[in-house]
C-alpha cells in the first residue's frame, strides 16, 4: 500500500491556557494516557484490564517571557510562587489548554492545570524557559461517557498567527548578591556560564473511586544553581555549615539562609537561600569553585507565606 502525502500532517503551533498564549521553542506535545486496573486470574494471569483514570500530558517550551504581557509570563508560568497550599485546582471553573496549528488542527483539553512551572536557563546562550507541563483531567461535573469530557480535536479551524517579539526573549549578562554568613555584607560574583533555576512543585490528585478530578499543592521549593566566578574556596567554606561553628547535628538550612538577588534582562529574588550542595575541582579544563546549589523553601515565620521567588 502507498503512502499518500496528505496524511503526513505536522507543523509546530502556538499554545493558549488561562488567557496566557506563546509561541513554543521547539515541540509540544499533546499525549493522552490511561490507567488502568489488573484483571488477574491464578489460572491466566493477566486477563484484562479496567479504566480507572484518563489523563492528558502536555508539555511545551515557552518562547518568550514578559513582565508587561496580560497576564504576564509570571502569572501564567509559576503560579505557585506564593503558593496556596491546599487549594482546589483548577478552582470552580474549567481552564481549556489549546493547541492551535497554521493548517487549521486545533487540539483542546478541556480542563487543563499546570502541574510544572519550567526551569530558567538564565545567561547569554538561551533559552530562557525550559519545558512546562500541564495535566488534562475530566472536566467539572461530567462522566467519561459524556460529551468530550477530556479534549476536542477539529480541523480546518481559523489560524491567527502570534506576533514574536523578540525582545521579549531577554538574553544577556548576569550577576548574583548574596551574604555568605548572617554577620558578613553581600558578595557580588557571576556565574562562568548560566545560572539554572528550578521548582520543585508537588500536585497531589484528589481522586474520586480513581479519577482525578483536581490537584492540590502540597510542596514548594526553588533550587539555584551555577559555576560561580569570583568566590574563593574559603568564603563557601564559611557558608556551607556542613563542618565547624555553627554545624551543630541537626542545624536547620533556614538558620544560614539569606536572600539571593540574581541581576539581568530578568532581575530575580529567591528568598531565604542556603547553599544545599558545592565542590571543588581539579583539572586543567575546570575552575577550582564547582557548582554551588542555592536552596529556599516557604517561609512560614510570620504565619503567611509570601513570594519564594519573584521577578522584576
Amino acid at each position: 500500500m502507498g503512502t499518500l502525502r496528505a496524511t503526513l500532517i505536522g507543523g509546530a503551533a502556538n499554545f493558549t491556557h488561562s488567557g496566557y498564549s506563546s509561541a513554543l521553542a521547539d515541540n509540544g506535545r499533546f499525549d493522552i494516557t490511561q490507567e488502568n486496573s489488573a484483571i488477574n486470574s491464578g489460572m491466566f494471569g493477566l486477563i484484562d484490564e479496567v479504566n480507572v483514570d484518563t489523563q492528558i500530558k502536555i508539555s511545551g517550551t515557552p518562547l518568550t517571557f514578559s513582565l508587561s504581557s496580560n497576564p504576564t509570563t509570571p502569572a501564567a508560568l509559576y503560579p505557585y510562587l506564593t503558593p496556596s497550599f491546599g487549594a482546589i485546582l483548577p478552582a470552580s471553573t474549567d481552564t481549556p489548554f489549546i493547541f492551535a496549528a497554521p493548517n487549521g488542527d486545533v487540539y483542546t483539553a478541556v480542563n487543563a492545570v499546570l502541574t510544572k512551572m519550567p526551569d530558567l536557563s538564565l545567561g547569554v546562550d538561551g533559552p530562557n524557559l525550559g519545558a512546562a507541563e500541564w495535566t488534562g483531567i475530566i472536566a467539572d461535573g461530567l462522566e467519561p461517557d459524556g460529551t468530550n469530557p477530556y479534549y476536542t480535536v477539529q480541523s480546518g479551524q481559523t489560524f491567527t498567527p502570534l506576533a514574536i517579539d523578540r525582545t521579549k526573549i531577554p538574553r544577556g549578562k548576569y550577576s548574583l548578591t548574596w551574604a555568605f554568613t548572617a554577620s558578613s555584607s553581600p558578595i557580588i560574583f557571576s556565574p562562568k556560564d548560566k545560572i539554572t533555576i528550578s521548582f520543585e512543585t508537588t500536585l497531589e490528585p484528589i481522586k474520586v473511586q480513581g479519577r482525578t478530578r483536581a490537584f492540590r499543592l502540597t510542596k514548594l521549593a526553588v533550587m539555584t544553581k551555577l559555576e560561580p566566578v569570583g568566590l574563593t574556596a574559603a568564603q563557601i567554606d564559611a557558608s556551607l555549615k556542613f563542618q565547624g561553628t555553627g554545624a551543630t547535628h541537626g542545624h536547620t538550612m533556614s538558620g544560614v539562609a539569606t536572600d539571593l538577588t540574581i541581576t539581568g534582562p530578568i532581575n530575580i529574588l529567591q528568598k531565604k537561600a542556603a547553599i544545599k550542595s558545592a565542590g571543588f575541582r581539579f583539572g586543567n579544563s575546570e575552575l577550582r569553585v564547582g557548582e554551588l546549589g542555592f536552596y529556599s523553601t516557604v517561609d512560614p515565620t510570620s504565619g503567611t507565606i509570601g513570594a519564594i521567588l519573584s521577578f522584576s
